[in-house]
């Protein structure tokens, strides 16, 4: 049975752009998540201040796969990642996601 990581009140005053973490059964290696198969971009939050604190999870069919989280504030190039931090677990994602959703949410340009 899959679980939901996030209640996207969490991240308010950001705006869900996309949750790809909704359905995920954390007693399962990451590797063995059907449903994040074919999913690279699994969440991402948009700020007010233009940032965006972004999750993706990479090497996702081998037994080393990870996610990515990174702070990216929107820059004249795009999106520049200021911030990224290497997660192994569905509790290092959500304890980093969880530290991180703030500093995004009061980064200064």
């Amino acid at each position: 049975m899959g679980v939901r990581l996030f209640d996207p009140g969490e991240f308010e005053p950001g705006r869900v752009k996309w949750d790809n973490l909704d359905d995920v059964d954390p007693s399962l290696p990451l590797h063995e998540q059907d449903s994040l198969v074919g999913c690279e971009d699994v969440l991402a939050v948009e700020y007010p201040n233009d940032v965006l604190l972004d999750v993706s999870f990479l090497a996702r069919s081998r037994p080393e796969a990870f996610f990515c989280v990174s702070v990216m504030p929107r820059g004249s190039g795009g999106w520049k990642p200021v911030i990224e931090r290497k997660c192994h677990s569905f509790g290092e994602l959500t304890a980093i996601v969880r530290e991180l959703a703030p500093v995004a949410r009061d980064w200064k340009k």
